[in-house]
């Protein structure tokens, strides 16, 4: 169960830091966690394997009544695509264009997955 809520929280938070740009006068909490996370290398690095494990036990323990492998894949997807971005962010700097190029298209995206495995999460895809 700590697997869901830690999924949900990931997506979410990985979805309002590729989000500030567009909406920053509704996402004013973030812009303190957008510069510590840009000026911090080990929270990026933490972010990244973060991101990869909880993947890996979405994938091998999935929300029940889920198949035991390759339950909930499309938040798995998820989180192993939002964890690659994280160590893309070394070479960024803050306003930096190529930072939030689609960001704001990736970041609905993993919203609506957010909030789709949030509402229905026992919905079984296989």
């Amino acid at each position: 169960m700590q697997i869901y809520f830690l999924t949900i929280f990931y997506l979410t938070l990985t979805a309002f830091f590729l989000l500030i740009e567009s909406y920053r006068e509704y996402l004013t909490f973030m812009i303190r966690y957008r510069h510590i996370l840009l000026s911090s290398i080990k929270l990026r690095v933490f972010f990244f394997f973060f991101g990869l494990i909880l993947g890996l036990l979405n994938l091998f323990f999935p929300s029940s009544p889920g198949p035991r492998f390759l339950g909930d894949l499309i938040p798995a997807i998820a989180l192993f695509l939002a964890s690659i971005y994280y160590p893309s962010l070394k070479e960024a700097r803050i306003g930096d264009a190529t930072l939030y190029g689609k960001g704001k298209t990736r970041g609905l995206i993993l919203l609506a997955i957010s909030c789709f495995h949030f509402m229905l999460p026992n919905c079984v895809l296989i």
